[in-house]
């Protein structure tokens, strides 16, 4: 499952008097949790994206792309805002995704993905949704607006219950670690929870682990190993 940014501002756009490092300009492009936090805004209400500002200029300098391949679901323009009043611009695209991070139905995840607060819309999205056609991964959605008295989007990424479970193993609360996760095929990073008092083998000889020879008598604490599959 490749994702990329939704925003992707250029180096110079980061740079104040000074030349910032590579940190700096990366945070640059963090979203601005003052206003538009995650989950709950700056007034205490319910808040399901973030927001992502500091952009400057135009072109390039503030365009949106696609996050990942899928189709335009939904589309809105926006209705002229005037922005000398702080209002927010309007313009609103969402996305479906669909993927496979393991084999069969069971691997498969469908996501949203909204962009919103745009004043800009791309022809070729509008395009897109009128005539069904997919969209890719760093299309360029369109230009942002104004949100909460600044240049930039609201972004977010949402998904049904039932989708949330397959990528998560749980719907809500805490991760079972005592239940077993999925065992087919696994696309993408395997994580691996190892409980105090395990026994570790250099290698298994026998499907009994009879004729191995223990590495330790017992791991001294959890362990919590990631796979990383290339």
């Amino acid at each position: 499952m490749l994702i990329g940014p939704p925003v992707l501002l250029k180096p110079a756009q980061a740079q104040t008097t000074t030349q910032k490092e590579d940190r700096a300009w990366l945070e640059s492009m963090m979203p601005n949790r003052d206003r538009g936090g995650y989950p709950v805004g700056k007034s205490g209400q319910w808040h399901p994206g973030l927001h992502i500002t500091g952009f400057v200029g135009s072109g390039d300098n503030n365009a949106v792309w696609a996050i990942a391949d899928g189709a335009v679901m939904y589309y809105a323009e926006d209705k002229g805002t005037d922005l000398s009043e702080h209002a927010n611009s309007n313009g609103v695209v969402i996305i479906r995704h669909e993927t496979q991070i393991g084999s069969e139905a069971e691997g498969c995840i469908v996501y949203y993905s909204c962009y919103q607060h745009l004043q800009v819309i791309n022809e070729a999205i509008k395009t897109a949704y009128a005539k069904g056609s997919p969209v890719y991964r760093k299309d360029l959605i369109g230009h942002v607006g104004n949100v909460a008295d600044n240049s930039g989007i609201h972004f977010e990424i949402f998904c049904s219950g039932a989708n949330v479970k397959k990528i998560t193993g749980r719907s809500s609360g805490k991760l079972n670690l005592a239940k077993s996760g999925r065992k087919n095929i696994v696309y993408g990073d395997t994580h691996y929870y190892i409980p105090a008092g395990t026994p570790l083998y250099f290698q298994a000889t026998a499907p009994d682990y009879s004729a191995s020879t223990l590495k330790k008598p017992n791991t001294e604490y959890d362990r919590f190993i990631r796979h990383h599959q290339i």
